[in-house]
Parts: C-alpha cells; sequence; structure tokens
C-alpha cells in the first residue's frame, strides 16, 4: 500500500502520556486529533506521535495546519485487533484562506421571453 496524505488543522491536543514497555525500554508518545478543512463534511483522523526525539523534531501544537504523510497497519494484543495510524512524515502548511473571507458570488438573474410569451 502507497503512503497516504491527510491535510489539515490540529484540533486537540492530548497531554504527554510515558511508560514503560515489557521488555524495560522507556516510551513517550502525545495524542493528536487533526480535521481537513474546507469540505461540508469534514474528516478527522487521531494519530499519536512516540518518542522524545520524534515529538521534539515535530513539536506539533494545537491550531497548526499540517500534511502528514503516514500508513495504515493492523496490530493484535489480548485477542484484539485494531488499527494503527504510523506517522511517516509532517510538514507544516499555509492555513487556508476562510470562507468568509472569500469574495462571494453574485448570481445574476436572466429573465428571457420565451417564444410565446410577449
Amino acid at each position: 500500500m502507497d503512503n497516504l496524505i491527510f491535510e489539515g488543522e490540529i484540533i486537540e491536543q492530548g497531554d504527554t502520556q510515558t511508560g514503560t514497555s515489557l521488555s524495560g525500554k522507556e516510551w513517550m508518545k502525545v495524542r493528536y486529533i487533526i480535521r481537513e478543512d474546507g469540505q461540508n463534511h469534514p474528516k478527522e483522523m487521531v494519530f499519536d506521535i512516540f518518542g522524545e526525539e520524534t515529538l521534539r523534531r515535530y513539536c506539533l501544537r494545537k491550531g497548526e495546519y499540517v500534511r502528514l504523510t503516514f500508513r495504515m497497519d493492523t496490530k493484535k494484543f489480548k485477542e484484539k485487533v485494531y488499527n494503527v495510524v504510523t506517522i511517516l512524515g509532517v510538514e507544516r502548511i499555509e492555513r487556508p484562506v476562510a470562507e468568509a473571507s472569500k469574495p462571494e458570488k453574485k448570481h445574476t438573474v436572466v429573465k428571457e421571453h420565451l417564444p410565446w410569451e410577449s
């Protein structure tokens, strides 16, 4: 499967979570929610950024507009199967022009007479 792209605004940033794996390795992650822009029914996606180094490199904040490159993975844990969004890259992008600031389109009504009308 090819890598996937999702663009939008980070609308939620969770607290930093830490722990120790069964093998004794320390881990750190932050959960984010991103919402696409400019759609009638915008889609949202939840994703985690793992590792202190990766968190420092991307340094994502609520309100930023980003383009995520990701892939979908499937994991199995304690007889349950679930999807995992694996982030491969983050690029900051310009905030889209708000719909309200775009010039309003004016509709011109043309009243034509049909052949049988005078």
